[in-house]
């Protein structure tokens, strides 16, 4: 079974997916991605919540994050 806090971590990474999408939303998810903060909710800290290798992630978004 999956925590709560798991679903959370994983909805605010998958919308930060879904915005580099939205024009309006784009340059800031872009910012999120690339800050790699380490900091509760940086995207370095989200990945690591969900045992994800940050790094791999940025790898498969690589054509999304390009401006």
């Amino acid at each position: 079974m999956i925590s709560e806090e798991c679903r959370l971590w994983t909805a605010v990474l998958y919308r930060a997916i879904q915005d580099l999408g939205i024009a309006l939303e784009c340059g800031s998810a872009r910012r999120w991605f690339r800050a790699r903060s380490e900091a509760v909710g940086g995207f370095d800290w989200v990945c690591s919540a969900l045992g994800l290798d940050a790094g791999m992630v940025l790898a498969g978004l690589r054509g999304k994050l390009k401006e």
